[in-house]
């Protein structure tokens, strides 16, 4: 380009970084940069937010960071995605306390955070199991306007089901219909879990039936987690059901589904309905594993059938 006289600029840079950051070929990108710039071509926040996106995208949050640093020693403003970039990074790898720093630059700058950057700092706090910052940042974007979705809600609500906080859980539900916030499977799913893990299955299947109401399909998971919950409840016959259930909505069972149900049958001393559920499983594909014949095996010996 440069021998046949022609001066490459701003937007030639940012069209030969772009495809280079989307292959995941950051070295070559980087040497790009660094060649460019030292001919005097000046890059802009576009150029910045694909390299330190990119960066972020394949781990390399340091080089992310003293791209970002090179960014604002050079004058150049960070956007929404710019900070977005980092405060997503940092809170996967669980730099909380700079990614809230962050945050505050961001605020600083005049920059508004949008609901990515507060999903992936309350997702942050959720992961590393501090639900009560994610709440208080669940509150703190509610004041500033900025509407949490689906994603927000699901992350609080199975942050609440792990601390088996399940009645501040299903507030969080409500608060989600009272703010046209439409709950997904992701959020059902992990209520009914919490619910179960707590034995309180009665509302993780009335949970279940408001879901379907609501047009919101069960998958596995959903049915996984009552299923297990009525076996350890020995009510295995409700639990038989729900399999014929996940059959009548085309939800194929797995090997979790089958282990739950044998285990379960064979804790009651059903070994007939067990070893036939075993002939089921296989039939459809279900390949069972170690798990599976040692709940069988363990039936059998208490049966004096060795």
């Amino acid at each position: 380009m440069v021998n046949k006289g022609i001066s490459p600029d701003m937007y030639t840079l940012n069209a030969l970084i772009t495809p280079l950051c989307k292959d995941g070929k950051i070295q070559e990108a980087i040497s790009l940069f660094n060649l460019m710039t030292r001919k005097g071509i000046k890059p802009d926040v576009a150029t910045y937010n694909m390299l330190i996106r990119a960066l972020c995208k394949f781990g390399e949050w340091s080089l992310a960071t003293k791209f970002f640093t090179d960014m604002i020693g050079s004058e150049i403003s960070p956007d929404v995605i710019t900070f977005n970039s980092m405060i997503d990074v940092l809170c996967q790898e669980g730099k909380l306390s700079k990614a809230i720093a962050i945050l505050e630059l961001m605020t600083r700058s005049g920059v508004k955070p949008d609901v990515f950057t507060y999903n992936s700092l309350i997702h942050g706090f959720c992961h590393s199991g501090r639900w009560e910052e994610a709440t208080s940042m669940l509150d703190r974007m509610m004041n500033e306007g900025v509407h949490p979705d689906v994603v927000t809600f699901s992350s609080l609500i199975q942050a609440l089901c792990k601390e088996k906080r399940t009645k501040e859980a299903i507030t969080m539900l409500e608060l989600m219909s009272q703010r046209n916030v439409k709950p997904d499977v992701v959020t059902y799913s992990c209520l009914i879990h919490g619910l179960c893990s707590s034995n309180k299955w009665t509302e993780a299947t009335n949970l279940i039936d408001r879901m379907m109401n609501e047009g919101v399909h069960p998958n596995v998971v959903t049915f996984n987690s009552l299923i297990d919950a009525l076996c350890k409840e020995k009510r295995t016959g409700e639990a038989i059901t729900m399999l014929e259930v996940m059959s009548q909505r085309n939800v194929k069972p797995d090997i979790v589904t089958y282990n739950c149900l044998i285990h379960g049958l064979s804790s009651s001393n059903k070994w007939t309905e067990a070893t036939s559920l075993l002939n089921r499983m296989m039939n459809e594909g279900v390949h069972p594993d170690v798990v599976t014949f040692s709940s069988l095996i363990d039936a059998l010996c208490k049966e004096n059938r060795t």
